[in-house]
C-alpha cells in the first residue's frame, strides 16, 4: 500500500526459470486490486540483474466476491542466482468504487518459481 513491493530471491545453485508465479488475493470490497504492474527481474548479480518480464494485469471493472489469483510472468528459459519480483499497487482505486481516489492495496502470499 503505497510502496512497491520487491522481493529478491537468492540460490545457493544456479537455477533455470521460464515461469515466475505471484499469488494473490483479490478482494475489491476491501481494496484488493490486482497489482498496476509485475516485473521479474534476474542474473548472476543482485546488482546487474535483467528484467525478463513486465506484466500489467487486467484490472476488475466491478466490484465482486473475493478470489485467489496467480499472475504467471513467462519468459524465455534462463540461469539464474537470483530472481528480483516487484509489483506496484493501483495508485488510485477507480470511480466506479466506494473509495475512489484512495490508494489501492496488494497482498501476496507465494511466489512459485518454475
Amino acid at each position: 500500500h503505497g510502496t512497491q513491493m520487491q522481493a529478491l530471491l537468492k540460490f545457493n545453485d544456479p537455477v533455470t526459470v521460464e515461469t515466475v508465479t505471484l499469488s494473490s488475493i483479490i478482494d475489491i470490497g476491501s481494496y484488493l486490486f490486482p497489482p498496476l504492474s509485475i516485473e521479474v527481474w534476474g542474473g548472476d548479480d543482485p546488482k546487474k540483474l535483467k528484467l525478463l518480464k513486465r506484466i500489467n494485469p487486467e484490472q476488475p471493472l466491478t466490484s465482486g466476491p473475493a478470489f485467489m489469483r496467480g499472475f504467471d510472468c513467462t519468459f524465455a528459459p534462463v540461469t539464474v542466482k537470483y530472481i528480483k519480483v516487484t509489483a506496484t499497487a493501483l495508485p488510485k482505486l477507480p470511480l466506479w468504487h466506494t473509495g475512489k481516489g484512495e490508494k489501492g492495496w496488494f497482498f501476496t502470499d507465494e511466489i512459485f518459481v518454475n
